[in-house]
């Protein structure tokens, strides 16, 4: 780092490494970490971890770590053939009535539904159906009619 200053100048120093690593590194994380261990079944270890929809793009971006749940089924199998054991475990995931998540789906259920991790997502009471039952509630017993949100 200290040798991209001294060659290169600050405003390189900023683009190349201080923006990536402070401002694009901890968003990339937070997302990696939704597909590890957010929509789970705590009562059975084999749903131990979110089940993630394949994507060639997440692949390459997070070099295979959102096959997490085939790595804690078979640890010793290397990165680069998770993709062929998530296409030979299909049939197993089906048959525990697992289902498979995007980031997109988890971002939405962890931040507008405000969906807690490492719980069942399914039947779960969230805080925006709280709101929403409490405020029909308050307009009901004022006469009014409730209004969807």
């Amino acid at each position: 780092m200290a040798s991209l200053w001294v060659f290169s100048g600050t405003a390189l120093l900023m683009r190349a490494y201080l923006v990536p690593v402070f401002l694009v590194f901890p968003v990339a994380f937070a997302l990696n970490r939704l597909g590890q261990h957010y929509d789970i079944r705590p009562e059975d270890p084999a749903q131990w971890s979110t089940l993630m929809k394949p994507s060639w793009f997440w692949d390459f971006a997070y070099l295979w770590s959102n096959y997490h749940l085939e790595h804690h089924y078979f640890p010793g199998v290397p990165f680069y053939n998770l993709p062929k054991l998530r296409r030979l475990l299909n049939e197993y995931f089906q048959a525990k009535g697992m289902r498979s998540h995007g980031y997109g789906q988890l971002i939405y259920h962890y931040l507008v539904l405000n969906k807690r991790p490492h719980t069942d997502w399914r039947g779960t009471v969230t805080n925006a159906t709280k709101l929403r039952e409490s405020e029909s509630a308050k307009q009901m017993s004022s006469g009014r009619e409730p209004t969807s949100l």
